[in-house]
């Protein structure tokens, strides 16, 4: 598992989990079979409003199946999510699940998940893993993130004074760029991918000042998914 280091309050402001609460695209997870789930009708394009409908519909479900142990699940943003308790051996840390689909053009969803475990400290994971789910069975599936260039990803009007630091991560980011971007899904038609390269080295740290970042009014990298693939915008 490749980590990505992040500040607490920062992970807290992104998720906007309401508790105390790396990244490998895909891990392999027991397939569950969501019963009586409703799926998309592909003879005709829904009213969007129908499609988030349905969507929350089937995310719902499959987070209940997925994570049965989890009983305060929240929704926001099309997502379900909930946090789970505190590690007794981990003081200060916190853990959570959260779940989205996105709508195949010939039928099922591709449902993306994220685990987060934050640590004390600057420390934190995310994990992320993509399935397919159709006919009431979910299925591994790999590639489908998209995984943006860094230089896709920094402010070039920052970069400037960092060349060195950008160097070092550039050699890191290459070997291993889940480890060190976020995804922000919008379901159901569409997600956002930033920078999350923190950890209590210099380097790291320093890509904060460089990194293209929503909260700074900045564009990031933003794609559509048309029934397939996410295409870039």
């Amino acid at each position: 598992m490749k980590k990505t280091i992040i500040p607490i309050l920062s992970l807290l402001v992104l998720t906007l989990f309401s508790c105390e609460g790396n990244q490998t695209q895909n891990q392999n997870k027991e397939n569950t079979t969501p019963a009586d789930t409703t799926a998309v009708e592909t003879t005709a394009e829904p009213a969007a409003a129908v499609v988030e409908e349905v969507n929350e519909n089937v995310a719902e479900e499959l987070f209940k199946k997925q994570y049965p142990e989890y009983k305060d699940v929240y929704y926001r943003d099309s997502f379900f999510a909930s946090c789970g308790d505190e590690p007794e051996d981990c003081e200060g840390c916190y853990s959570g699940e959260e779940l989205a689909c996105y709508p195949l053009k010939d039928g099922g969803y591709l449902v993306a998940f994220t685990h987060v475990f934050g640590g004390p400290g600057c420390s934190g994971e995310y994990d992320y893993w993509t399935q397919i789910y159709k006919d009431g069975v979910l299925t591994d599936v790999k590639d489908v993130l998209p995984i943006p260039e860094l230089d896709d990803l920094l402010n070039p009007s920052k970069t400037e004074n960092y060349k060195n630091d950008i160097a070092e991560f550039r050699a890191m980011f290459e070997k291993s760029p889940m480890g060190f971007i976020y995804y922000e899904f919008q379901p159901p038609m569409s997600l956002s991918v930033r920078l999350y390269p923190w950890d209590c080295e210099e380097a790291y740290y320093n890509m904060d000042k460089v990194m293209l970042s929503p909260y700074n009014d900045d564009k990031v990298p933003e794609y559509k998914w048309d029934g397939v693939k996410f295409v870039k915008q």
